[in-house]
């Protein structure tokens, strides 16, 4: 089965329902990010108490990256001790840096990644190409996070047109790098997921509590819950 993770989780109270729920990851962000109005972003004491709550499900630590500051952002990380450390990057981090978080048993994240239906797939991860069949490297993936309904229409719609972007594209590109994705899912695209991406490594859910944004694929944590169920 697929590495389940929920982004932007904001208390512990969602953390423990969430693991109840058999999600193996809890994301949670230390980021002040001026794109998200709904206030998800947390304390590094927060997420502290967050980690020590968790028995079953990892953590995983959004942090801005900064070749110039990462020692300070190894302070942070040092204290909480998440199991993945999360950067909204399009190019890796510093090996140094890299050789840092290994030698504290932390998996990288790369997240702020996207996929539009008309992109060339060679390029969506190529600046990652020396990354390629990695082991402690991830990439969160967007799919088509500029449409409506992106799963319907990646599955519908992008079919009618073999020059654009494809299913199978993504799961070629999965073959070569741990990969996790997001859509517009719902409960009833479970076995879809499954059929078209046999090779992807997880699926991310990311919260926003602000429908007025739609430049990415969010979901609202009341209406989680049975998706989530439907694994």
């Amino acid at each position: 089965m697929y590495f389940i993770k929920v982004d932007r989780v904001s208390s512990v109270a969602e953390a423990m329902e969430l693991q109840k729920l058999g999600v193996n990851c809890i994301g949670i962000s230390l980021l002040n990010n001026d794109s998200f109005s709904d206030k998800r972003n947390i304390s590094s004491e927060e997420a502290k108490v967050i980690r020590q709550a968790l028995s079953e499900s990892k953590l995983s630590i959004e942090l801005e990256y900064s070749s110039n500051e990462f020692q300070e952002k190894m302070f942070i990380i040092e204290e909480i001790r998440p199991d993945f450390v999360q950067f909204n990057l399009r190019e890796p981090i510093v090996n140094t840096d890299l050789h840092s978080l290994e030698e504290l048993g932390c998996e990288v994240i790369y997240s702020g990644l996207e996929a539009s239906y008309d992109d060339d797939p060679s390029w969506v991860l190529s600046s990652f190409e020396n990354l390629k069949g990695t082991e402690n490297n991830w990439f969160q993936l967007d799919l088509l996070p500029d449409i409506e309904n992106s799963w319907e229409f990646l599955k519908e719609e992008c079919p009618k047109y073999p020059e654009e972007l494809q299913m199978s594209d993504i799961d070629e590109l999965a073959e070569d790098y741990k990969l996790i994705v997001t859509s517009s899912f719902s409960e009833q695209d479970i076995d879809s997921i499954i059929d078209y991406l046999p090779n992807i490594s997880g699926i991310a859910f990311v919260l926003c509590n602000d429908p007025k944004k739609k430049d990415a694929n969010y979901f609202e944590y009341e209406n989680l819950e049975s998706i989530l169920t439907s694994f």
